[in-house]
């Protein structure tokens, strides 16, 4: 029984590979060139102005005219009952919900017209879940390889994980 079990969790991965390797590729968005893009932007503010979300293929949006300000250094956390659009706005951020109305606008830059690589490089997504990663520390806090020793070793000790 556990064997078949198993075997069912696996063609399950199978299937949902297949399904993501038939989407769509997402357009590229003409920006500024990626190294420059976040000089601008390094204070931290956050505003959604009257967004309204979408996935592809519903025809409603799953949150509408949303409104935030979170002024720079604000940590911020939502809650809400089950399907109330916490991932929903979580996943903006990050360019995976389609916003068709408003902006979502970090330090004055509408991320609508940044280009995409980038906007996903520089958002971090703290999980509710915790996960366990493949490879080394290292590799996990810096996979494009940019920072420096003393930067990681100062990002760790700035949230009391240097010991």
């Amino acid at each position: 029984m556990r064997n078949l079990t198993n075997a069912e969790m696996q063609m399950s991965s199978v299937y949902k590979l297949l399904q993501y390797l038939r989407l769509a590729r997402e357009p590229a968005v003409e920006g500024k060139a990626l190294e420059k893009l976040w000089e601008v932007a390094c204070q931290g503010e956050l505003t959604f102005k009257d967004v309204s979300l979408f996935y592809t293929s519903p025809k409603l949006p799953v949150i509408s005219n949303f409104n935030l300000h979170c002024p720079p250094g604000s940590k911020i956390g939502f809650c809400g009952k089950l399907y109330s659009g916490k991932s929903s706005v979580e996943l903006s951020l990050v360019c995976l919900t389609e916003v068709r109305k408003g902006q979502i606008m970090y330090d004055g830059l509408d991320l609508a017209f940044e280009p995409l690589e980038q906007v996903r490089l520089t958002v971090s997504i703290m999980p509710q879940d915790p996960e366990v990663f493949s490879g080394s520390i290292r590799f996990n806090l810096d996979p494009t390889e940019k920072c420096t020793e003393r930067d990681l070793w100062d990002t760790l000790a700035a949230v009391y994980m240097d010991d």
